[in-house]
């Protein structure tokens, strides 16, 4: 597997498909699949390139595993604004909030 240092790269040079295709392979194992972080970092290369539907079945895995996760919360609601449903993100956002004000 590629190692954690070169999907920070591919993503911060504007690389998302590359570093999306690396974490996908995380995804694979038992120990990539158990972790919401990762969930989260493909929730977020989705969301980077207009994949909505993918991104939001990316944090909602994300909270399966660890719900209670601001920034996961945060990244749904986002989600949600984009699909033109405030109904769904302002009580995640209202969440987030009490958890991490």
């Amino acid at each position: 597997l590629p190692s954690p240092a070169l999907f920070t790269l591919l993503t911060q040079v504007g690389n998302a498909p590359d570093a999306l295709e690396c974490y996908e392979e995380v995804l694979k194992t038992s120990a990539g699949a158990q972790k919401w972080a990762v969930h989260n970092s493909v929730g977020l290369l989705h969301y980077d390139l207009g994949q909505l539907t993918e991104a939001k079945n990316a944090y909602e895995e994300a909270l399966d595993l660890e719900s209670d996760q601001p920034a996961v919360l945060r990244n749904l609601a986002g989600v949600y604004m984009m699909m033109e449903k405030p109904d769904a993100a302002i009580p995640l956002l209202k969440i987030s909030a009490a958890r991490d004000p």
